[in-house]
């Protein structure tokens, strides 16, 4: 008993922490990358990750397969002394590509005019193109849609291929097909005393720090199926300077499929010649991390070394100087040999235990200092590079929700919403205020280059919201609020500020038990007089609504996914599905004062041979039930299409009170999407949907199933119906409202 509650309060601490203690906004990551790929190694050399799976020989297969064709692609700019060398490494290649294509950014020492007189005495087919003024992700970007093979390989100039490098890292395709991406590494190349301890020292080529799971490769050592680069929208041409290589490789780690890891396909780089430019690089990629607001925790740490050593400083240099009034000058001046001689010591230490100068300790903490202030160089500039990051896009949306957007299994009206605003090319800013309170983790995954989604807990909304303050201002946008929650308030009256337009979504009766305890009349009424448009999911609210403020409310019901919800798929019977002489299939909440247990008891035990599987977030099975009531819990979307395919009859087992009567019920929209019939009580939301059978009571209810299930469906209602009832329709209608 001590142990469990030990461990909730464990438990309890940590999701405190989380909710309350954030980082500070300029350090978030806002963007979230998963990684759907798997990752194969490919090496002949045995020693390498011996345990690490999957992994494969690399051999000769690429002579003995049919040829790959391969488009080799490069950019440059104020290269001329690396051009000769360049183009001999490249002629001189185990494997030979079938063109060449390099684009040169605006080069000024003479670069451009050396490629031209080159081209014509290189035995390769080379196309060289200007990019005068762009940087490397244009550049790049240029030369791949120019490209005539579907494999392309990428390296830089500044950079050296080995000679075996193009067979090494184009081996995988030719072994495995279905490879999306293969990974080459790169070896620093330092004009220094110090070139095995810098590599050490800022892990640079240092193979045995390197997870092949997780490794993003570098722009110069590299190869992909170029319908992979046509899908993530190629490389990031938004970004000032550095980082299109990194968010190039997580946007392609999130479209997923296999990738190979090939630590024998070596590119040389040239390192900073000196500490100054060493500096400068570390500054330059830390900004482009900063743009894209990605790895905004260890930058965090950063901050933190940068203040404890400041603290430091204060405490046991100028502290005593202040006290030396008050104390002897010779203890003093032992004080500071102490800390003199415990500084040296701590250097010592260190340099042993690295095998390290003790010099390179300072380049350690400057260059950490020098990416952690050019991290804040590129966050700070969040809206500019906003501005320059969407403005293909056609509009911003800022949903205000209650609940997650991976809620209640990722089928709530907001996530709908949401991937339906994102379809139609808009950023969506989805904030929400209470954590996912559901038994069971599903663990949903819902991700998109256009999509934010943070808590408000903690949140400093300001920070966030000036740094779209001008997409705001300039494209479409919009604000919808679902939840008439109090702390969304200021941040709603922070975005009319900026010239927002606010919607407000009546979706529920909030004057009821689901308004739990943070519901207010009054606060409701603000946000009601705060929002330019008024919308309401069914008659009666928009009723409600139209009395509150005496002015005009849409109607926008709920709707169905027809990307989900197909009944011509091929759907796999599911696992848990129970079996009988027929099945009545409910999906939906299980708690509140509105799921009718009783009724639910009374159909099982009329009809014993059918089977009545109930999906929904459940804490505790009810007990005594019988043994036809399968309770499957909380299901994906996604996963929920099949188990209708297998029913034969869908039932809403509903109380008639003032939260039904106030209801879209969000699940009837997807029960008739696949030709599902539907019994339910008399509620009016329900009156125009095809197929459906409302009893006046529970015996009437308990006797129409059998009927409903026997009964055939008018599919040219249905069809008609699903035409103006579906997301695609809905976001039609929100949008022509502006």
């Amino acid at each position: 008993m001590g142990i469990v509650s030990s461990n909730k309060l464990i438990n309890f601490f940590r999701s405190t922490c989380k909710s309350y203690f954030r980082l500070p906004f300029i350090f978030q990551d806002l963007y979230k990358y998963k990684d759907n790929t798997s990752v194969i190694l490919f090496t002949d050399n045995s020693l390498l990750w011996p345990t690490y799976s999957p992994k494969h020989k690399i051999g000769n297969t690429i002579h003995e397969s049919p040829k790959i064709k391969v488009s080799l692609i490069s950019s440059i700019k104020n290269e001329k002394d690396n051009i000769i060398c360049w183009l001999e490494r490249i002629c001189a290649q185990t494997y030979k590509p079938d063109e060449i294509i390099i684009v040169d950014g605006g080069s000024t020492d003479g670069s451009f005019d050396i490629l031209k007189a080159q081209k014509s005495l290189f035995p390769i087919p080379i196309q060289i193109h200007s990019n005068s003024g762009g940087n490397i992700a244009q550049s790049r970007n240029i030369a791949i849609s120019l490209a005539c093979n579907e494999i392309i390989a990428v390296t830089d100039f500044g950079c050296l291929p080995a000679y075996d490098w193009l067979e090494k890292i184009l081996t995988p395709f030719s072994i495995d097909p279905e490879i999306v991406v293969s990974a080459g590494i790169y070896d620093p190349i330092y004009p220094t005393r110090y070139p095995l301890t810098y590599k050490k020292l800022w892990l640079w080529g240092d193979l045995l720090k390197i997870k092949p799971q997780t490794y993003l490769p570098p722009g110069g050592s590299s190869a992909f199926q170029k319908k992979a680069w046509h899908e993530i929208g190629g490389y990031p041409e938004w970004l000032t300077l550095t980082g299109e290589d990194t968010l190039f490789d997580l946007k392609l780690k999130q479209l997923g499929g296999k990738w190979a890891f090939v630590p024998e396909a070596v590119v040389e780089w040239n390192a900073p010649k000196n500490y100054y430019y060493f500096i400068i690089k570390l500054f330059h990629w830390a900004t482009g991390d900063g743009e894209m607001k990605n790895r905004g925790i260890f930058f965090w740490r950063y901050s933190l070394l940068l203040i404890t050593t400041i603290s430091l400083f204060i405490l046991f240099i100028i502290f005593p100087i202040l006290i030396s009034n008050w104390f002897n000058k010779q203890l003093i001046s032992i004080f500071y040999l102490v800390i003199f001689f415990l500084i040296f010591l701590g250097l010592r230490l260190w340099s042993k235990k690295n095998n390290l100068p003790e010099q390179l300790f300072m380049y350690k903490v400057t260059g950490s200092l020098a990416q952690f202030f050019g991290y804040i160089n590129g966050s700070s500039r969040q809206d500019i590079i906003n501005l320059k990051r969407y403005k293909k896009n056609e509009g911003i949306v800022i949903l205000l929700s209650g609940v997650p957007i991976d809620d209640t299994g990722g089928g709530a009206r907001c996530t709908q919403l949401s991937m339906e605003f994102l379809r139609r090319n808009y950023v969506v800013i989805y904030l929400y205020r209470f954590p996912r309170n559901e038994t069971k983790d599903l663990d949903i995954q819902i991700h998109h280059p256009n999509l934010i989604e943070i808590s408000i807990v903690g949140l400093n909304y300001k920070h966030l919201l000036k740094s779209f303050q001008r997409l705001i201002k300039t494209m479409k946008n919009l604000t919808i609020i679902e939840h008439p929650i109090p702390d969304f308030l200021p941040i709603v009256k922070y975005i009319k500020k900026l010239g927002g337009t606010i919607l407000y979504d009546k979706i529920d009766e909030w004057d009821t038990s689901l308004g739990g305890n943070w519901y207010s009349k009054n606060v409701e009424k603000k946000f009601i007089k705060q929002s330019q448009i008024l919308t309401a999911t069914v008659p009666v609210l928009a009723i409600h609504l139209n009395q509150v403020s005496g002015r005009n409310v849409h109607l926008i019901s709920n709707a169905f996914n027809p990307l989900i919800f197909n009944p011509d798929s091929n759907f796999k019977f599911p696992k848990d599905m129970p079996e009988g002489a027929w099945t009545g299939i409910y999906i939906g909440a299980l708690w509140g004062n509105w799921f009718d247990w009783i009724l639910l008891r009374e159909i099982a035990e009329t009809y014993p041979n059918a089977v009545f599987p109930i999906i929904g977030d459940i804490s505790e099975i009810p007990r005594s039930f019988p043994k036809n009531v399968h309770f499957l819990g909380l299901k994906k979307q996604c996963e929920i299409p099949a188990y209708l395919k297998f029913s034969n009859v869908a039932m809403i087992p509903w109380y008639v009170n003032k939260i039904t009567q106030a209801t879209s019920p969000l699940k009837a929209y997807e029960f008739v999407a696949m030709r599902l019939p539907i019994v339910a009580p008399r509620l009016e939301p329900l009156n125009n949907f095809p197929g459906i059978y409302q009893a006046l009571d529970r015996d009437d209810f308990v006797n129409s199933l059998d009927f409903a299930r026997k009964k055939l469906l008018e599919m040219d209602l249905i069809s008609t119906f699903l035409a103006t009832n579906n997301w695609e329709y809905r976001t039609k209608q929100i949008l022509d409202l502006l």
